[in-house]
């Protein structure tokens, strides 16, 4: 049980830690490439964290001994934490929806540049990397919190394929002198 439960403890480390990173990345690659999207992207790599830091909290939580307040052990501090990460990602989902709505409808443009294409790239990659590495390790353990976890990561790549489909038009429309196009990621 205590191997488990650094397993576990590990792996929410290692999204916090690649949260922070691509948080930081994503926000001067945005600033640098004249990326609202990317910039978004970043703050919302920014409150990952925090539900990678509800799985870390459910996971301690839940291997602490019974008590008098809870005579059947914490055990269900771990359900509780993927309780809040689905949260987030419906949360996060309805977020990206009306982001994206507001966004086709500006009439703002700008030209975006490469590093903002890498920057995605790189965020697609690393939250491939963790959806993989976490979901195998939640079922191995047998740990919903880390599996919703990865799923998180997992929904994360998809938007950031999204995204990079919007940067990719961009860059083309700007390119091509394409009104419509260049307004997708501002």
């Amino acid at each position: 049980m205590e191997n488990r439960t650094k397993k576990a403890q590990f792996a929410s480390i290692v999204g916090i830690v690649a949260n922070l990173i691509l948080a930081v990345v994503k926000g001067i690659a945005g600033v640098i490439g004249n990326s609202k999207a990317l910039i978004a992207d970043a703050f919302h790599s920014a409150s990952d964290v925090v539900s990678s830091i509800a799985v870390l909290v459910g996971i301690r939580a839940a291997q602490k001994p019974p008590d008098p307040e809870h005579p059947y052990g914490h055990g269900k501090a771990e359900n509780i934490a993927t309780l809040i990460v689905s949260i987030l990602l419906v949360v996060v989902g309805v977020e990206i929806l009306l982001d994206s709505i507001s966004t086709l409808f500006s009439d703002e443009q700008s030209e975006t540049g490469m590093i903002a294409l890498y920057a995605i790239i790189f965020s697609l990659i690393v939250k491939e990397a963790l959806f993989q590495y976490k979901k195998r390790l939640g079922d191995k353990i047998n740990s919903p919190a880390i599996i919703a976890d990865a799923w998180h990561h997992r929904s994360d790549a998809i938007s950031s394929l999204i995204a990079l489909a919007g940067i990719g038009a961009a860059m083309i429309g700007s390119h091509y002198d394409l009104p419509f196009y260049s307004t997708l990621t501002q």
